[in-house]
């Protein structure tokens, strides 16, 4: 079963990204630069996991590693903020965008191949990332089956159908009636209601709403006042920019179905 909605499958879509810690650095990536930063990793993890694509397990330096997590080093955004650190303990610049890709570029080895100085840790970012992942999936998945007992509806919320359905942005989806409906599931950084629209903050890559419905759950890691979760429509749903910089959903304030 192919669930139902359309996606670009294999059109990569590109953000803007801030690095910013306090008195380290606050670096901001273009979309063009963006893009270049995430084709020279897929170039390395191509170099050096050229089948990568082909199984669920890489044996590699002796190790078995999850294709998926290595396949997450392109768009992650931790591991952004493990290099640059790594890179301020090396007493290297940390200014620009260019910085960060030639560091990448120069220590590609040392950071994503099996036996690299900090391979393990940025392997155990994608860990930790994807089971943190993990639970607010599930954390999502509850919230929303809330929100459907409300309405009278007792749906099995089903995990992603395909590997490019993952990909595409479907966290999960049900069925009622033969008819899938699709999630996107997102944690929580913040968020505030300006005039007839919500500026949803989150933790995590901005990709685009293609889903019927968007869910943002509470980060339990973070002392915050943000501790209500939250069930949208996903229509109508864009990125925007503040003036720091910073991406945030902008979303329709009707698009509100279910908050708790």
């Amino acid at each position: 079963m192919r669930l139902i909605l359309e996606f670009d499958k294999f059109k990569p879509e590109y953000r803007p990204i801030r690095l910013s810690k306090k008195d380290s650095y606050l670096v901001n990536f273009s979309v063009d630069k963006t893009e270049d930063k995430e084709k020279l990793i897929r170039s390395i993890i191509n170099q050096f996991y050229p089948s990568i694509n082909k199984s669920d397990t890489i044996i590699s330096g002796g190790r078995v590693l999850s294709s998926e997590l290595i396949n997450k080093s392109q768009k992650n955004l931790k591991i952004l903020y493990t290099i640059a650190d790594i890179m301020i303990s090396l007493g290297k610049p940390v200014k620009s965008p260019d910085d960060i890709i030639k560091f990448i570029e120069s220590n590609k080895f040392e950071l994503f191949k099996v036996g690299g100085v900090y391979f393990d840790d940025i392997y155990n970012d994608l860990r930790g990332v994807s089971e943190s992942g993990r639970m607010r999936e599930e954390e999502g998945s509850d919230l929303f089956k809330k929100y459907a007992a409300s309405k009278g509806f007792d749906v099995d919320i089903l995990p992603p159908d395909t590997k490019d359905d993952d990909k595409g942005g479907i966290d999960a989806y049900f069925k009622i009636k033969k008819m899938a409906y699709t999630i996107q599931i997102k944690t929580l950084n913040s968020i505030d209601l300006v005039d007839d629209f919500y500026h949803v903050y989150i933790d995590g890559d901005f990709t685009k709403i293609k889903t019927h419905y968007l869910v943002v759950v509470p980060n339990p890691d973070k002392n915050s006042l943000f501790d209500k979760g939250y069930v949208f429509k996903g229509s109508n749903i864009e990125t925007g920019f503040d003036e720091k910089g910073m991406s945030y959903y902008l979303v329709p304030s009707s698009n509100l179905l279910y908050s708790k």
